[in-house]
């Protein structure tokens, strides 16, 4: 099951995964998934926080990314694992940036999707350390759990694939993620609390409980972030290949 969205209400955007008008245009217009995890954790993510996101799509103060190994590896593997997940299930999944017509701020640059199957496609090329853990424990990390959640909310996909691959195994290894409806419905309230929060240049932090709670106070203040946090444990999915 999953929530019902037509069509005609998802918007596929003719523009480019890194280009130009993609860091200028179509990422800062809305929430990606990367920044999923910053909605519901309240100690963020790799050196970003709830706060630093306010503050980046307000522009008062844009987050500067820098390259590193792990996503230059990411970049350059992405269209080989792309090419054999085709492969391996016969499916035809493409790069896309896709948007909600009536709420944009809604919007993913997907891996790969199948418009024909309904189906989206999500890669991770993790170091030899990560990589190894999750042959270990057969799990999707939170983190990548809720990029795929939103993903799947924006889109409307059945389901997703989770491929990860690295370059000592000549195949990916691909789970199944299904569609978490309660999630999603809780991703997509703090999406909207958010970016009132930012059309409203009010700012925006964690209450007590875990949850997301507007600060009308100066802009140039600091919004403390607390400890607790709302995500529970992440449901267990069944890995299919190889």
């Amino acid at each position: 099951m999953k929530l019902t969205v037509p069509r005609e209400e998802i918007l596929v955007h003719d523009v480019e995964q890194d280009s130009k008008e993609w860091l200028e245009g179509f990422r800062p217009a809305g929430i990606g998934s990367s920044d999923i995890i910053l909605l519901v954790e309240p100690k963020g993510s790799f050196e970003r926080n709830l706060y630093g996101l306010w503050k980046d799509r307000c522009n008062y103060e844009k987050f500067q990314f820098v390259a590193n190994e792990h996503v230059s590896r990411g970049k350059r593997l992405e269209p080989f694992v792309r090419d054999k997940v085709n492969e391996m299930l016969n499916m035809n999944f493409e790069p896309a940036c896709i948007s909600r017509k009536h709420e944009p701020y809604l919007r993913v640059s997907l891996d790969g999707i199948d418009f024909e199957h309904d189906v989206i496609l999500e890669i991770k090329c993790p170091s030899d350390k990560v990589f190894e853990k999750y042959l270990d424990t057969k799990e999707v990390p939170a983190n990548y759990y809720m990029q795929i959640q939103y993903q799947l909310l924006v889109s409307n996909a059945d389901y997703a694939y989770y491929a990860f691959y690295n370059e000592a195994h000549k195949e990916p290894y691909i789970i199944v993620v299904e569609n978490n409806l309660e999630l999603q419905a809780d991703i997509q309230k703090r999406c909207a609390l958010f970016w009132d929060a930012v059309q409203n240049r009010i700012p925006i932090g964690f209450d007590e409980a875990g949850g997301l709670k507007l600060f009308p106070i100066r802009p140039t203040m600091v919004v403390h972030i607390g400890e607790s946090s709302p995500v529970s444990e992440i449901p267990v999915v069944t890995e299919i290949r190889p």
